[in-house]
This record gives C-alpha cells, structure tokens and sequence, in this order.
C-alpha cells in the first residue's frame, strides 16, 4: 500500500515492512505529511541498496499499524514512554 492510501484509511502509523521505516501521520494537513519515529534502512543508503529492492517496491509496502504496535514497537527501539499515544491504547495498558 502507499501512505497516500493508508493516510486516507484514517490510520495513524504505518510502517513499512521492507525498510523498517515507522512513521505517524501529522493531521491538519494537506496530502501526506508525516514524522519519523523509526527512520529504518532508508537512511542509510548502503544498507538500502543491499536490499535489491527498488525505490517503486519500497514505496508499495507500507502497511497500517495499529496503535498498540506502534507503541510497542517504538519503546523496544528507544525506551520512550511515547505518552502522547498511550492514552489511546487502553487495552495494551491493561495487559
């Protein structure tokens, strides 16, 4: 999926499955427009290259994340609390 399709499924993070890029999606604003929270291979363009994918197949594999997800996946990688999202994930809280 491409973010164009994923920003318009109301999602609010995706991640994409082959570069390990996560990011959340900044409301009030025209067309996609998103923050990093886990920049992924994408940064480093040696990495990237050693994934014999091109740029049109990186672009296709965006996924929707859920809440909860993006919460677990973001603390394992920087131990933030990332409170701004917590409240919205009750059921991953009372676990």
């Amino acid at each position: 999926m491409r973010l164009e399709q994923i920003e318009r499924s109301g999602a609010r993070f995706a991640l994409n499955e082959i570069t390990g890029e996560m990011i959340e999606f900044v409301t009030g604003r025209v067309g996609t427009c998103c923050r990093t929270l886990i920049r992924g291979d994408s940064a480093r363009p040696t990495v990237l290259c050693t994934l014999l994918f091109d740029q049109a197949s990186i672009a296709e594999n965006w996924q929707p994340l859920s809440n909860c997800e993006a919460v677990t996946r973001y603390k394992r990688l920087t131990g933030d609390t990332f409170s701004s999202v917590l409240a919205e994930c009750i059921t991953c809280q009372r676990m």
